[in-house]
């Protein structure tokens, strides 16, 4: 990005374009544009559609206080910088609350907030708004008896404002939270100490717990309602299709791995990288059992892990889907390896600080890890190649069709031709087919925000079968080389 003068955008195709577009269509919304009046009434696809996609409510102000001064395009990439800080500081104040040194808690927010988790996620920029979830903890932690009752009424309405939050910018981030803290407080039952502790907290605060658990559910009411409207967004069999093996987490995609343990690249190039970095992995979990009285957050850890790989995650997201509100909005139950990560990193500052007094083995030890956390390169047959596309090419190809467009009250279909070239094999020319298809569908997106037409496009199925009553085709030649 910065090499190339900022040209280059991060991910790989139409998730970080559509997630542009709907805080674009925020902006737009915000100045009163026509055709984009309603904020859950985007102008393509059908009504209601903007329901269907994380909102990224909490990146929408930031977005437009950067859009006074620059395009939609560069607005995101500063965004995306803001946000990696927002998640290093973030955690960097929550595990100091925690009492590790300031060596151990700078060094953990750097692997939470640069882990290669997150830079094989840049695709999808609602990974990166875990910092208000660390918010919300933050403030639940700053509840107790030495408080005023004004101050701890303050501190509740902060969890529930980062928590709520939360949900409007990654709802799966925010269910996720919620099922972690569940999963944290059963498991801080067995010891004696800390049963009495939670016991004692839940008998004190338990009117604040339930007038703000109503709150949050009333003030969830608006989202849920535009939700429901449309149909479910995963069918459950495309949701256990997801449902990556244990293998997963020892998947390499670090530099420093790889040179130890090289593997083959892998052909489905969508939530591939679920790997914290096998070094991390052993020496976090290390960590986390090294940690006095925190066995409760060493046992979730191993629960997370368990829930969101192979057959547990099967049985767990079926249960789930049925009888758990709104659970089926997670399109990808992996998602939980997030909190995993939050979770690994506290584990991350409990052994630089007992690795203090040994200080060439925790040299050592930061220079390993720092070195993980380099991406390998992917050769030319990888589907992780093009990580990255260009803006000006972008917005060069959309305004070539805009051209083409004459009339603006129209509909619009963009339709792709098909290849059929031998030197591909099916699997890389269904991934450069679904890639290409995704692309034009997002160009005819961002039509959208440039004239008042109406987008029909093949992303969007349902839209393919209502009626039409001017469609405007397009089709377009495709070098699948360069996608």
């Amino acid at each position: 990005m910065f090499f190339s003068g900022f040209d280059l955008m991060f991910g790989a195709g139409f998730d970080v374009k559509i997630s542009n577009y709907i805080l674009e269509h925020s902006f737009l919304f915000l100045k009163g544009i026509n055709g984009h009046l309603s904020f859950y009434n985007a102008p393509f696809g059908y009504e209601n559609i903007i329901a269907n996609f994380d909102l990224l409510f909490a990146y929408m102000p930031i977005y437009w206080f950067l859009r006074l001064f620059s395009n939609p395009f560069t607005s995101l990439q500063i965004l995306l910088m803001i946000l990696c800080l927002l998640n290093y500081e973030c955690f960097y104040l929550f595990v100091r609350r925690l009492k590790f040194s300031r060596l151990a808690s700078s060094f953990a927010s750097f692997i939470f907030a640069f882990n290669l988790i997150r830079y094989y996620n840049f695709e999808n920029i609602e990974y990166f708004s875990q910092f208000l979830s660390i918010l919300a903890l933050i403030f639940i932690l700053k509840v107790n008896d030495k408080n005023s009752r004004m101050k701890n009424h303050l501190y509740f309405i902060l969890f529930s404002i980062f928590l709520l939050l939360q949900f409007y910018t990654c709802f799966s981030f925010g269910f996720f939270l919620v099922f972690g803290l569940i999963l944290f407080v059963l498991f801080s039952f067995f010891p004696k100490a800390s049963r009495d502790y939670i016991i004692k907290f839940l008998k004190t605060y338990q009117r604040f717990i339930f007038y703000y658990f109503i709150g949050i559910i009333l003030l969830l009411t608006p989202f849920v309602y535009h939700v429901v409207l449309n149909e479910k967004i995963v069918e459950i069999a495309q949701a256990l299709s997801e449902i990556k093996s244990f293998s997963a987490l020892f998947r390499n995609v670090s530099f420093l791995d790889n040179l130890f343990i090289p593997q083959n690249y892998i052909s489905n190039y969508e939530n591939l990288a679920l790997s914290f970095g096998v070094l991390a992995l052993v020496l976090g979990v290390f960590g986390l059992i090294k940690l006095k009285n925190k066995g409760a957050l060493t046992l979730t850890f191993f629960a997370i892990i368990f829930l969101s790989f192979s057959l547990s995650a099967l049985i767990f997201y079926r249960w789930a889907y049925y009888f758990i509100p709104m659970s089926e909005n997670i399109k990808y139950i992996d998602n939980f390896i997030f909190v995993a990560l939050l979770i690994l990193s506290i584990g991350m500052a409990g052994l630089i600080d007992y690795l203090k007094n040994k200080k060439y083995l925790l040299s050592l030890v930061i220079i390993l890890l720092m070195f993980e956390q380099i991406p390998m390169n992917f050769d030319k047959n990888s589907p992780w190649k093009n990580y990255s596309w260009s803006k000006k090419e972008f917005l060069n190809s959309t305004n070539l069709l805009l051209d083409k467009i004459k009339d603006e009250n129209i509909e619009i279909l963009l339709v792709a031709k098909n290849i059929n070239d031998k030197k591909y094999s099916k699997i890389d020319f269904e991934i450069k087919q679904k890639r290409a298809n995704k692309l034009l569908d997002a160009q005819a997106i961002w039509l959208s925000a440039y004239k008042n037409v109406k987008i029909k496009n093949a992303y969007i199925e349902r839209a393919q079968n209502e009626e039409k009553s001017k469609v405007f085709k397009i089709s377009v030649d495709i070098d699948y080389d360069k996608i």
